[in-house]
């Protein structure tokens, strides 16, 4: 019942989202909840994303940003955008990354690539 969807929704911010049978398991656990905690709702882009379902992935990130800018849906909204080829946006989300998690080794890398596209054009 709900406690048993409370219950995995606590531990879904936590789940493997790369592995098939946790993802399946989230999917329909997430269905299911009311209210999902915001990773969740990040989790689920990154399941979405590595589904090949790259516009449900990014309306997840948006959710997440939109509920509390995050770490995860910053990083992951500045990969989406950097992907989409659209840099300026790519940047803003990256800037937010490193403001939140200012050690996050993904996210230079990822400002020295935007920086060099920027200059660019």
């Amino acid at each position: 019942g709900t406690m048993q969807i409370m219950a995995f929704m606590n531990k879904f911010s936590r789940i493997d989202v790369y592995d098939y049978v946790s993802a399946t398991q989230a999917k329909v656990i997430f269905a299911q909840s009311r209210y999902p905690t915001v990773l969740a709702v990040n989790n689920m882009g990154v399941i979405s994303w590595r589904e090949g379902n790259m516009d449900l992935a990014l309306n997840y990130a948006e959710k997440s940003y939109r509920c509390n800018p995050n770490f995860e849906a910053c990083y992951n909204l500045s990969l989406w955008y950097y992907n989409s080829l659209q840099f300026e946006k790519a940047y803003f989300y990256n800037k937010e990354t490193l403001k939140i998690y200012p050690d996050h080794t993904e996210s230079h890398t990822l400002s020295n690539r935007l920086r060099q596209k920027l200059d660019f054009l």
